[in-house]
């Protein structure tokens, strides 16, 4: 998607990927011109302004994707169909985003549990249907189900280690047997990246996610894809206290893709930490030109980005000129009064409800969200930017 005021096919690594998807006109003409001559069937368009429901918008847009990237393939598209169906069934678009386990901590008990139950469905329901399909030959798409499928588990997995319980799926075995997945698409690369955020969940493994990222940086095909490997490699490597490492793999993630905001920040609370106010505060203003763009349309924007919008703030006052810093602070708090609106409108059409479906998850949603931003203010301001137990294995 392009944002307001910033043309991202600007960017030619924007051109690298298999599929562009044109939403609702997103993109000017002139850029589908230049997509069409530089790719080959990459730019498929959809639409939704015939009033079309999300299942038949989706199911159209599966549709042009197999006829264009994957020559018409009718058993392909009927297993995307199926997986679709449970992805829709389930609403599993919440399950996808991030954002909701790094929160996880600061839902409600019931929220959590029914998150839990949707993503063990889901893997029950993709288990069955690759069950069915189990006699399949390569290019027929198994590859699809079968990540998902792993993927469910490594979500929840994950849940029981960030609540403290025992792991469902044994760590030894689940690394074995998803490299399955390479047997119908020895290119796969994300197979490692899922490898590496499952063997932290086990101590007996912990070491093991940076040889998985070393390979998934290898066989990546795409930079921005690269950016996202480099950036995860890069915050395993701080955790580990490896300092210096961490640094220079930021650097590679921020040359691979210099709009990754999440490098951008990384970069910039180092320099914070070297009291090197100058560059920190020029890195800082470079993510808030980045983000406040889209925080004027903020009903629409996601938020993860919200959250790095307001740190900014928050850290770009404690580096500047003394007469600057009201208006930054002024501005943190435009960000933490639109996420208390979101709690008082729980009932207004935004991204959160979008999201989430329902009242009641997106003000639990938002409260765990005011809650984390403003239990780590005071970290902010000192520039220690200190993690969550629950974002350890996050992008």
């Amino acid at each position: 998607m392009n944002k307001p005021g910033r043309n991202i096919f600007d960017n030619e690594k924007y051109l690298e990927f298999d599929v562009i998807v044109n939403y609702n006109d997103a993109i000017e003409n002139d850029q589908c011109l230049k997509i069409q001559e530089r790719t080959k069937n990459t730019l498929i368009s959809v639409s939704d302004r015939d009033k079309r429901s999300e299942e038949d918008l989706l199911h159209a847009l599966l549709c042009e994707i197999v006829e264009s990237v994957f020559d018409g393939n009718v058993d392909m598209l009927e297993l995307l169909a199926d997986i679709a169906a449970i992805y829709m069934n389930e609403h599993a678009v919440d399950l996808l985003y991030e954002y909701t386990f790094i929160l996880l901590s600061g839902i409600p008990e019931d929220i959590g549990e029914d998150i839990l139950n949707r993503i063990t469905s889901i893997e029950e329901q993709v288990e069955k249907l690759i069950r069915n399909n189990r006699a399949w030959d390569k290019n027929k798409g198994l590859e699809y189900a079968l990540y998902a499928m792993y993927y469910s588990r490594k979500q929840i997995n994950e849940f029981q280690w960030m609540k403290k319980r025992p792991l469902i799926y044994d760590t030894e075995k689940y690394l074995n047997e998803v490299n399955e997945i390479y047997h119908y698409d020895e290119k796969f690369f994300k197979v490692e990246s899922l490898k590496a955020k499952v063997a932290e969940f086990d101590n007996r493994f912990s070491a093991l996610p940076k040889f998985f990222l070393e390979n998934a940086i290898q066989d990546c095909p795409i930079s921005l894809c690269k950016s996202y490997h480099f950036y995860t490699l890069g915050k395993w490597k701080e955790r580990n206290s490896e300092l210096f490492e961490a640094s220079v793999l930021y650097r590679k993630a921020y040359f691979e893709d210099p709009s990754n905001f999440k490098t951008i920040f990384k970069l910039a609370v180092e320099q914070k930490r070297l009291e090197d106010n100058l560059l920190a505060e020029s890195l800082f203003r470079e993510i808030i030109r980045e983000l406040s763009v889209l925080f004027t349309c903020k009903e629409e924007m996601s938020l993860r980005e919200i959250e790095y919008l307001y740190k900014a703030y928050m850290l770009i006052a404690s580096v500047c000129e003394e007469q600057f810093q009201n208006r930054y602070y002024e501005k943190a708090r435009e960000c933490l009064e639109y996420i208390e609106s979101m709690i008082i409108e729980s009932d207004k059409k935004d991204f959160a409800l979008k999201m989430y479906g329902s009242e009641q998850a997106k003000k639990s949603i938002a409260e765990a969200m005011r809650f984390r931003l403003g239990s780590n203010i005071w970290n902010c301001v000192q520039g220690k930017m200190e993690e969550d137990e629950n974002e350890k294995t996050k992008g």
